[in-house]
């Protein structure tokens, strides 16, 4: 009977422990995004006092920015590695297009056959 006792215990000092934890972690995560809220206004009210012509560079530059990371990202979807390891495949001279895929595909060497095709096409 002592043990179950014990045990109690230790259970109401784990939940404790976890209710603590959790409201620190909420008064960290409260604490930041009043942080990030106090920035976010200061660079606001900053870009309110720009000219026009400050104002469209900024813009535009920001637009650059996000241009360049979803070309990176659309990169990478359709030339990434799509090889999952070398092999070394005897591919007969007169071996249509098709013929390669399949054997690429039946040893196993392609991830996503489909954008290879796609990209081979091209």
């Amino acid at each position: 009977m002592s043990g179950l006792k014990e045990k109690g215990k230790v259970l109401r000092k784990i939940g404790v422990r976890l209710k603590l934890y959790s409201l620190r972690l909420f008064i960290v995560i409260r604490n930041f995004g009043a942080r990030l809220r106090s920035i976010l206004l200061s660079l606001f009210t900053s870009v309110q006092k720009l000219g026009f012509r400050k104002k469209l560079i900024i813009l535009l530059s920001v637009c650059l920015l996000f241009s360049a990371i979803w070309l990176k990202h659309l990169y990478t979807i359709y030339y990434g590695s799509n090889v999952v390891k070398s092999y070394l495949l005897f591919i007969h001279d007169g071996d249509s297009f098709d013929r390669v895929v399949k054997l690429l595909e039946d040893n196993g060497c392609l991830t996503e056959v489909d954008k290879f095709r796609q990209v081979a096409r091209q």
